[in-house]
């Protein structure tokens, strides 16, 4: 039995949910998704929390009130469409999105309120894929942009007054 894609969207978020409840529902679970990262090239003692949750095939974020302290999230390989209540994550510094399915710059408007976001990989996803975007978004704080695989977006510097102003059409997406 195959299910039309509203269905098959529903019970693909119902199993992220699923998954996130079950990672985070004791810190030995949690725990097997950790690490310390040592940021070797700034000095003092730059340690990061990381939480590595790649390749679990998520489609929908959820509840994240017990990953409020995650500095470094890596949500690579999934299907990710959204992002939606991340924002809540103030303290991350560094996030990969990358090989998603975000297709737009509107999905990723949550991050503009992340102000301690530094780094952050959207590459190889589905933005450029799709018609004009009117909204545009800026990230000043973030200093490192990867966007490979995104069409003619790439390699786009989020903080260049031009590529604010003048940005190419193919940036805007919908």
């Amino acid at each position: 039995m195959t299910l039309d894609p509203p269905h098959s969207q529903y019970y693909r978020d119902e199993y992220s949910l699923v998954v996130l409840k079950q990672l985070t529902s004791s810190l030995e679970s949690l725990l097997r998704h950790c690490c310390h990262y040592r940021n070797s090239a700034s000095s003092g003692t730059n340690n990061y929390i990381c939480l590595g949750l790649s390749n679990l095939s998520l489609s929908h974020i959820g509840s994240i009130e017990k990953l409020l302290w995650v500095q470094m999230l890596d949500l690579s390989h999934n299907q990710l469409s959204s992002i939606e209540g991340l924002q809540a994550m103030q303290l991350l510094s560094c996030l990969n999105l990358s090989n998603n399915k975000m297709g737009s710059f509107s999905a990723l408007e949550p991050l503009t309120q992340l102000k301690s976001l530094k780094v952050l990989d959207i590459s190889y996803n589905e933005i450029g894929a799709h018609a004009v975007d009117t909204r545009r978004l800026q990230w000043p704080q973030v200093s490192e942009l990867q966007t490979f695989g995104n069409g003619e977006m790439e390699n786009f510097d989020c903080q260049s007054d031009e590529a604010i102003m003048n940005p190419p059409a193919t940036m805007l997406y919908d």
